[in-house]
């Protein structure tokens, strides 16, 4: 697989993250308007809230569970391409594409494919 084709499956799982997430955020709002507008609930609002201004080393294990699956489907898309030098590549053009919050993940993610290349 080369860059190219990492970056498409990277983009197809992030749409595919983002729909499923629009499909579920949406299946709990209430009030339909007849303009299409919607209301989320304040009980989610609040939550929602919460989990995205709490650091994630501060979230509960309930919470870091389910951002642990969303890392483990990159990382097997990602391993599937790791090399030592295209980790390396691949990290400078995604890191400057990456909001602050964005990166720890990234970075994670780098640390353990570039273990993971070293072990080969």
């Amino acid at each position: 697989m080369n860059d190219e084709e990492l970056r498409e499956k990277l983009a197809e799982y992030a749409h595919t993250a983002w729909s499923n997430w629009m499909t579920y955020l949406f299946s709990k709002c209430v009030n339909r308007f007849e303009d299409g507008s919607i209301v989320i609930p304040a009980s989610l609002r609040d939550r929602w809230q919460r989990q995205m201004t709490t650091p994630y080393a501060d979230l509960p294990e309930a919470e870091k569970t389910s951002d642990r699956a969303e890392a483990d489907k990159m990382l097997a898309i990602a391993a599937a391409h790791s090399t030592p030098s295209n980790v390396d590549a691949l990290y400078k053009h995604l890191y400057a594409q990456l909001a602050p919050g964005q990166r720890t993940m990234l970075q994670a993610l780098v640390i353990l494919l570039r273990a993971e290349t070293t072990d080969e």
